[in-house]
């Protein structure tokens, strides 16, 4: 994930790391992540658009910033497997259920719905 300067649409060299686990039915990605509300769970990001809108303060001058999703990342060795073909398709509720991931309120960047 990076953040962008919603204004002008360039980047700030900042970001978000996450693991990519499943998609949903909607085709967004299912990620974990460990820096959301200090906890360890899977998050919804969408592939395109902002997933999430903060302020930033530079020089008590205020940023609009937008995070989007920007790549995927793996090592150079990386072998294909049949996971990479059958990446599954899994309820966000539901998988943060399955790994004990108590989720009661999530932030409007951290929607479990």
């Amino acid at each position: 994930m990076t953040n962008y300067y919603k204004e002008t649409n360039t980047p700030d060299a900042s970001g978000h790391i996450t693991f990519l686990y499943g998609f949903d039915k909607n085709n967004d990605y299912i990620c974990l992540g460990g820096n959301q509300g200090s906890k360890l769970k899977f998050s919804r990001y969408k592939r395109e658009g902002a997933n999430y809108t903060f302020t930033k303060i530079i020089k008590k001058k205020k940023y609009i910033m937008e995070q989007r999703f920007n790549c995927f990342l793996v090592p150079i060795d990386y072998k294909i497997g049949s996971y990479d073909e059958n990446i599954p398709v899994v309820s966000i509720n539901e998988i943060n259920r399955k790994h004990g991931i108590n989720v009661k309120k999530a932030s409007s960047n951290e929607s479990t719905h």
